[in-house]
């Protein structure tokens, strides 16, 4: 996984980017897109950076499906990610050196800037387009291995709440016959008493 490259020459940068793990997934149109992406990336950055930002769109789409959360039609990208933010937990969100939903929004961000610029368009879009790229590649080797976390984790908790209700039943149910037997101990004396005295009065 190459993630951190600290040179300056973007175009070597991007095309070593490993976009074939996602070729044989559930991800196959996200991939498709990437390939189009890269082939855009040497004529029209700014076409390359809003083909990425599409690919991120249909990314989030598979999160909300695999984390069953509804997203209005008029949702933005922003609104969707802040939805998985709020339904992946934290422990599930991290790749190496980064927080997946920061990738997202740094590919988000810079999506938008790329159609943006000004003077200094040239230089902008090669550096947010190789930004756009190195998030983009971490969340592809995220994503592979995201939904089988995403169920185990899922079950682990559905089996820790499991044990915790029949945990929290075992306990009221010693509770309450402690009150009873409480209760019947209150009653004893009088009990007795009038046991004692019931049976003078005969």
């Amino acid at each position: 996984m190459a993630f951190y490259r600290k040179s300056k020459n973007y175009n070597t940068n991007v095309k070593k980017i490993n976009i074939d793990i996602l070729k044989n997934t559930r991800y196959k149109k996200v991939y498709s897109a990437l390939v189009q992406a890269k082939k855009l990336y040497a004529v029209d950055k700014s076409a390359c950076c809003l083909k990425l930002r599409y690919a991120l769109e249909m990314i989030i789409a598979q999160l909300l499906e695999i984390t069953n959360k509804d997203s209005a039609p008029n949702n933005s990208t922003l609104e969707n990610i802040k939805i998985l933010e709020q339904a992946i937990p934290p422990i599930l969100r991290t790749a190496p050196g980064c927080d997946i939903i920061g990738e997202m929004h740094t590919l988000r961000i810079n999506g938008n800037n790329s159609v943006h610029y000004g003077s200094n368009r040239n230089r902008n879009i090669d550096k947010s387009t190789h930004t756009c790229w190195i998030a983009m590649e971490k969340i592809c080797y995220w994503i592979v291995d995201f939904e089988a976390k995403y169920r185990d984790y899922m079950e682990q908790k559905e089996l820790a709440e499991q044990k915790a209700r029949r945990t929290r039943a075992a306990i009221n149910q010693v509770n309450n016959t402690w009150y009873h037997i409480g209760k019947g101990l209150l009653a004893l004396p009088k009990m007795i008493v009038s046991a004692i005295f019931g049976s003078k009065k005969k």
